[in-house]
C-alpha cells in the first residue's frame, strides 16, 4: 500500500490555473517622410498599432469542493482587452562635415506586457523554493509608454568603419515589473512568496553610449583583414511604486535588468576564405525582481534593501567566446566555436552578495562541424 497520497485540491490548483488559451492580433500602419534643406535633413512619421487581446482561462474554486470526486471546482473565464497606440517621431540630421553628422531625436514608444503576465490565473506551488509560491495574473496591466530623446555624433571611416558617441534619455508612464512579496498572516498561503507584474506611476533611463566598428582595410599584406567592434553604455535609472502597493515603498530603485556598465569588445579577421571572432561581453549586477517589503522592516539595517529581504538580483557576468570558419569550397564551409571559455558563473542573490540564492556553474561549451548553403 502507497503511503503517498494525492493531494486533490493542491493537485488542481498547481495545474488547471496554469492552462489558458490567449490570442493577440496587432494592426499597424506606418507613414514617413524626408526632406533635405542645405546641410540639414529632417525625417518625421507616424506609426499606428491596434492591439487585441482575449484570454479563456479557468478558475479554481477551492471552497466548491465536489463530495463525489474531492476535487475543487473550475469554471471557464473569458476577458478581452484593446487599444490603439499612435506613435510620432521626427529626426534631424546636420552634416558638420563629409563623413560625420550630428542627430537629434524624439519618438514615441510602447512596450506590450507579456502574454503569460495578463492571464488572469492563480497558480499556486508549495514546492517552490523554501515558502512555497502563488503566481498571479494582473488583466490590468497597460502598455509602457516611452517618450525618446536622442542625440548621437557619429563619423564614417573610409572605406569601412563607424565611430559613434550620444547621450539618451527615456521617459517611461505605466512601466512594467516583475514583484515578488511574502504574503502577510491571516491571508491564504500565508507567508507564501507572491509573484506578479503590475504597472508604476513612472521611471526614467539616462544614459551614454559609444560604439566603434572599423575594418583596418589599410595595414599591409595579411594584417589587413584585421578588424574591431566594440561598443559601451552607462545608464543610470530610477522607478517609482504605486501608492498602494503592498510593499510599502517609497524608494526609487533602479528599473528591472538595467545595469549600469554594459560593454563589448570583439576582434575579426576575414581574409579570403577565414573568418574568425573573438569577443568578451560584460553586464554589471542588475535587479532582477523587486522583493524590499519597506513596511516590514523600514529602518533595519540588517534586514533593510542590503539585507536578506531586499532586491533580487543577477550577478555580473562576463564572457568570452570565439568563432570561426573556413571555406573549403563554394558553399561548403568548415566552422568551429568556443563559448564560455572564462567558465563564467550564473545565479542570483538578495539584498547583498553574502545572500545567495542560486549559482549555476558552466564549463566551456565547444563544437565543430561542416556547413553548407546554397547562398554561396
Amino acid at each position: 500500500m502507497s503511503q503517498f497520497q494525492l493531494q486533490n485540491v493542491a493537485s488542481v490548483q498547481r495545474s488547471e490555473g496554469a492552462f489558458f488559451d490567449a490570442n493577440e492580433r496587432i494592426y499597424a500602419g506606418y507613414a514617413q517622410n524626408a526632406i533635405s534643406i542645405g546641410k540639414f535633413r529632417l525625417q518625421a512619421g507616424v506609426r499606428f498599432e491596434g492591439t487585441k487581446t482575449d484570454f479563456t482561462t479557468h478558475h479554481v474554486d477551492s471552497t466548491g469542493v465536489d463530495p463525489v470526486t474531492g476535487y475543487p471546482t473550475v469554471t471557464p473565464f473569458s476577458q478581452s482587452s484593446s487599444y490603439l497606440k499612435v506613435l510620432p517621431s521626427v529626426q534631424v540630421q546636420y552634416l558638420l562635415e563629409k563623413n560625420t553628422n550630428l542627430r537629434a531625436n524624439y519618438s514615441i514608444g510602447t512596450s506590450r506586457p507579456n502574454l503569460q503576465d495578463l492571464v488572469p490565473t492563480t497558480i499556486v506551488d508549495p514546492n517552490t523554493s523554501n515558502r512555497g509560491t502563488v503566481t498571479l495574473g494582473n488583466p490590468n496591466l497597460k502598455p509602457t509608454r516611452a517618450n525618446n530623446y536622442d542625440l548621437l555624433i557619429e563619423h564614417f571611416f573610409q572605406p569601412l568603419g563607424i565611430l559613434q558617441a550620444g547621450f539618451f534619455y527615456k521617459q517611461l508612464s505605466d512601466p512594467i515589473y516583475q514583484t515578488t512579496l511574502i504574503i502577510p498572516t491571516g491571508q491564504p498561503n500565508a507567508g507564501f512568496f507572491q509573484n506578479q507584474a503590475i504597472n508604476g506611476p513612472s521611471a526614467h533611463i539616462t544614459g551614454f553610449e559609444a560604439a566603434w566598428e572599423q575594418r583596418f582595410s589599410f595595414l599591409p599584406g595579411h594584417l589587413n583583414g584585421l578588424g574591431v567592434a566594440a561598443n559601451y553604455s552607462y545608464t543610470t535609472s530610477q522607478v517609482t511604486f504605486p501608492a498602494n502597493f503592498s510593499g510599502g515603498r517609497t524608494d526609487q530603485p533602479a528599473l528591472q535588468r538595467q545595469a549600469p556598465n554594459n560593454w563589448n569588445v570583439g576582434l575579426t579577421y576575414d581574409k579570403a576564405r577565414l573568418s574568425v571572432r573573438f569577443a568578451v561581453s560584460h553586464n554589471d549586477t542588475s535587479i532582477f525582481q523587486y522583493a524590499f517589503q519597506q513596511n516590514s522592516t523600514p529602518n533595519d539595517p540588517i534586514l533593510g534593501l542590503k539585507g536578506p529581504t531586499g532586491d533580487i538580483y543577477l550577478y555580473a557576468h562576463t564572457q568570452f567566446d570565439i568563432q570561426g570558419s573556413y571555406r573549403l569550397y563554394k558553399g561548403l564551409r568548415f566552422f568551429a566555436y568556443g563559448l564560455n571559455l572564462s567558465n563564467e558563473p550564473f545565479g542570483f542573490y538578495q539584498g547583498s552578495g553574502i545572500y545567495p540564492i542560486q549559482r549555476e556553474f558552466y564549463h566551456a561549451t565547444a563544437a565543430f562541424g561542416m556547413r553548407w548553403s546554397s547562398s554561396e
